[in-house]
């Protein structure tokens, strides 16, 4: 619950947000200095909310390129990441499904895996609130939407690095050291050096590069995809951070 109120206001829009707000209350004591940081606020806000400053941001972070199909038969398994599920899917009666990052990943994994025949483990946990793991929705979905059944389950992660850590024992224990990586492109860097760290060899299936998206005519307007771009690259910034 902590991370994810930390998350909520360090980044984007929560942050200029609460930033705005402060700015509000000590608007009396320090009138000129906070319409001089409000404007600055505002700006920032706007600019992180534009393609050109979603690009930037992401660029240094879609850096890590797919690996040549003709080199997938080095592996000898392939790893899904989870990205996030939906809550009370109406479409499904209730049930919690998984979200469309999730559901991407799911997509170029199983596209992999009918070009390879190569074994799926998914991973991704769950919030003490929730009954069913991420990973336990992922399965549901590859059988459902994909024809498609993972050999093995991670439930128990809580962050990329916890995916790599229990994932690497899943698989050293079935003699597996190389695996093809699953997962959007913003994210494949931190994915790729985490699960390095276990001792596993990383071949990169990065899907879904959004550096380069334009804005067109309006580029210069804030949209609120582009806010969402800049929203995943802060927060890949942010994990490299933290360590996770």
């Amino acid at each position: 619950m902590m991370m994810q109120l930390l998350k909520a206001f360090l980044l984007p829009p929560g942050c200029f947000l609460l930033a705005l707000l402060v700015l509000m209350i000590v608007w009396n004591r320090i009138p000129r200095l906070a319409r001089a940081l409000s404007f600055a606020v505002v700006i920032l806000f706007w600019a992180v909310a534009t393609p050109p400053v979603a690009s930037l941001l992401l660029t240094p972070i879609e850096r890590v390129m797919p690996t040549p199909p003709s080199q997938w038969h080095e592996a000898q398994a392939i790893v899904i990441l989870g990205g996030g599920r939906d809550y009370d899917a109406l479409e499904l009666g209730g049930r919690h499904r998984v979200n469309e990052y999730t559901l991407g990943r799911l997509s170029e994994g199983a596209r992999i895996a009918r070009k390879t025949g190569l074994p799926i483990l998914v991973t991704g946990g769950k919030a003490p609130w929730e009954r069913q793991s991420e990973a336990e929705l992922m399965k549901r979905s590859l059988e459902e939407e994909f024809g498609l059944t993972p050999r093995w389950l991670e439930g128990d992660s809580r962050d990329t690095t916890e995916n790599a850590e229990f994932t690497a024992r899943i698989l050293k224990k079935e003699g597996i050291d190389t695996i093809l990586l699953v997962t959007n492109a913003w994210h494949m860097p931190r994915a790729v050096r985490n699960f390095e760290k276990t001792g596993l060899k990383v071949l990169p299936a990065p899907f879904g590069f959004t550096k380069n998206v334009s804005g067109g005519s309006t580029w210069w307007a804030p949209k609120a995809d582009a806010l969402e771009r800049s929203y995943w690259a802060l927060y890949e910034y942010l994990g490299w951070f933290a360590g996770h």
